[in-house]
């Protein structure tokens, strides 16, 4: 690199890489992805980028190039000091150890076992299990799943609902609906359900109420619409529930019910993770980072103004004001309810107490806190999501997820400088396309 210091340069297989900022950093995005989660992902890792004093270029891949250790020696030779991937599909075919390779890249999505790179992603276990318990809380025993996107996200998040489905009793494979297989051309410009022969048998052949989910909001609107078109009423015969929180299916005739994905902070956990390696590549072990989703509940699969209309009241309150102490009181005040009838209906819906239910929210809600928040306390995280001490939070935190909350937070690598806090630079295209 003309110019450049030596003594401040660390020596790798692909020659001298910068020791300290500036450094450039590549945002791999693929031709392929869906726009708006990678929009989301991307700008929030190129302003994190750029608050840390990093030079940005936002990559787009094509089948033109380079595969596997070749694209790494061209990022190399590109001047680039590491990079955050949102593609991976170059990557997932070579088996590439990628930290062997001395070259820091995080990945945003899950990687075969056999390749060593640091992975961001969020937690598919969870998205699976929030909405079963929300299907199983407005009285549905067993959930359809509509697949219709031939594409390696769609497929880990089928296998996740399978696993959580199963272990919930909730699965049956009678309801689960594929057409991967007949979807033909780009899937993310339209998906029009009218050409899909198997549908009309489908849902006339199955009881009703029904109950279908999918992979993202994008199949699951779709599927909402071809049911409306047919007559069907929803949620009362068919419950439709997506993934990802896309604010147009919000806007939707029957807005969709969701489960929405952290992916600003997706975006700036990757940043944290690629920053600690620019800084001592190395030093730690790669393991993956795991963030939750939330449940968005949404017309389509409970209705307002109906009997199963209180449980969204509840969801939605508790959602909204978890932090809050006297929770119970204000659902009570809503729907003019004694408290044990409330703590009946609601143990049977949901397999919990209230309170319970509350606490997992809240420490969800400080898992994100603790990654998103390197340089807040414990104690004050504790104070913010409504835990009376630190020690009552630290012992349900430990309960929830096996390690205390400081040691949660050095597992995932999350550092301890605020990068927020620095001088905004520009972030600028550079070198050669």
């Amino acid at each position: 690199m003309p110019g450049a210091n030596r003594s401040s340069q660390v020596p790798t297989p692909f020659g001298p890489r910068r020791a300290k900022p500036p450094w450039r950093v590549a945002v791999l995005c693929g031709s392929r992805s869906p726009i708006w989660a990678a929009e989301q992902i991307a700008q929030a890792a190129v302003e994190s980028l750029a608050q840390a004093g990093c030079l940005v270029r936002v990559v787009t891949m094509r089948k033109a190039e380079p595969q596997g250790k070749a694209f790494l020696r061209e990022l190399r030779q590109r001047g680039f000091d590491g990079a955050i991937d949102l593609h991976t599909g170059w990557i997932s075919q070579d088996g590439l150890p990628v930290q062997a390779w001395q070259f820091p890249m995080v990945c945003l999505n899950r990687l075969p076992a056999r390749i060593e790179a640091d992975v961001v992603m969020v937690d598919e276990a969870a998205v699976a299990r929030q909405m079963l318990d929300h299907l199983w809380a407005i009285g549905h025993r067993r959930c359809g799943y509509l697949i219709a996107l031939d594409m390696l996200h769609a497929q880990r998040r089928f296998e996740a609902f399978r696993k959580e489905a199963q272990a919930k009793g909730m699965w049956d494979e009678t309801l689960v609906l594929d057409l991967r297989a007949r979807t033909t051309g780009d899937p993310w410009s339209s998906l029009e359900l009218d050409q899909f022969h198997e549908l009309p048998d489908f849902f006339a052949q199955r009881p009703k109420p029904l109950a279908m989910w999918s992979h993202n909001d994008f199949v699951a609107a779709a599927l909402a619409e071809w049911l409306l078109e047919q007559g069907y009423r929803l949620p009362a015969e068919v419950a439709v529930a997506g993934v990802d929180n896309h604010p147009l299916y919000a806007l939707a005739n029957v807005p969709l019910t969701t489960v929405s994905i952290p992916f600003a902070d997706l975006g700036r956990q990757s940043v944290r993770r690629l920053l600690d390696r620019l800084r001592g590549f190395g030093a730690s072990t790669v393991r993956p980072i795991f963030l939750p989703p939330t449940l968005v509940v949404r017309q389509s699969t409970v209705p307002r103004g109906t009997p199963g209309d209180w449980l969204n009241v509840v969801l939605t309150t508790v959602a909204e004001r978890f932090t809050q102490r006297n929770l119970t009181g204000e659902i009570l005040k809503k729907l003019g309810w004694r408290q044990d009838a409330l703590a009946h209906r609601f143990h049977r819906a949901m397999g919990c107490t209230l309170l319970q239910y509350r606490d997992r929210l809240r420490l969800e809600h400080a898992a994100k806190l603790l990654l998103n928040e390197p340089s807040s306390k414990t104690q004050i995280i504790a104070c913010a999501i409504g835990f009376s001490s630190p020690s009552r939070f630290a012992a349900a935190f430990r309960r929830k997820f096996g390690v205390n909350p400081a040691e949660y937070r050095a597992r995932t690598g999350a550092d301890r400088t605020d990068y927020r806090a620095a001088s905004l630079v520009q972030v600028h295209e550079w070198m050669r396309g």
